[in-house]
């Protein structure tokens, strides 16, 4: 398998994942899928030769496993480690930013890194949701400026998935249904897809079936009965009538 075409798998991989972060509307399924896309654009990442992105997308994604790991034990998202790795995430800034061409879109891709270590310490997903939809609109700023247009429509599909998400939740919250109650969007869609076949398929099934007469085992019609007269001119009714009358 060559290299572009490993990436370009990846790459759907990728999107598949993070859409359905984006769509989670609970927290330990979001980061997880969160690590996952993670995991893979690591991998793009480092067969593509991109260790400046690899570095800082590997350095993100340790913190959100940290914090899915959290929930079984709660000092790997001790408030200690916010700072540390805002650290971390600015020191890997400032060994892979070529300084001679700075600007203040340069600066994008380190408040992103700032914004994913606070936001995975978040209890609400709806102040996740809030976060991450602000970073991903500077992200699709940052793309747009450096003509990184097929990046930018993973990043669209991302940022109105995750405003889709919150949007939901503020309505739950709004009727006074809490968080843990609320089903997933991709969930919910996928069950109204497969719920709704049976129906497609029924109705399609009376469609095609609905004028079809069937034929009883004595011979019988099912449906209206040939009256002698009618229709003089239609020579299937008139070959249904003398059917009809043979069988008497």
């Amino acid at each position: 398998m060559s290299a572009h075409l490993l990436v370009l798998m990846l790459g759907i991989a990728s999107s598949v994942t993070l859409i359905i972060s984006a769509l989670s509307v609970h927290k330990y399924r979001l980061l997880s899928f969160s690590v996952a896309t993670g995991i893979i654009v690591s991998l793009e990442y480092g067969i593509l030769g991109a260790y400046a992105g690899l570095a800082i997308n590997i350095i993100g994604t340790i913190r959100t496993l940290m914090v899915v790991g959290s929930f079984k034990r709660p000092w790997l998202d001790h408030k200690l480690w916010i700072p540390f790795f805002l650290v971390v995430h600015t020191i890997a800034f400032s060994l892979v930013t070529d300084w001679s061409h700075l600007t203040w879109m340069s600066f994008i891709p380190l408040i992103g890194g700032w914004g994913g270590t606070v936001l995975v310490s978040f209890k609400e997903v709806l102040h996740i949701k809030m976060l991450l939809i602000v970073l991903g609109a500077l992200w699709i700023v940052y793309e747009f400026n450096n003509a990184m247009y097929s990046q930018m429509v993973g990043e669209s599909l991302n940022f109105v998935a995750n405003n889709v998400a919150l949007f939901t939740l503020l309505a739950a919250r709004r009727h006074g249904i809490p968080e843990p109650a609320v089903e997933d969007l991709d969930t919910h869609l996928i069950d109204v897809i497969t719920t709704s076949i049976p129906v497609v398929r029924d109705s399609l099934e009376k469609a095609l079936t609905g004028s079809i007469h069937t034929v009883h085992p004595s011979g019988h019609h099912k449906g209206p009965r040939a009256v002698r007269g009618a229709h003089g001119s239609s020579v299937a009714y008139a070959r249904r009538l003398e059917a009809q009358e043979s069988n008497h």
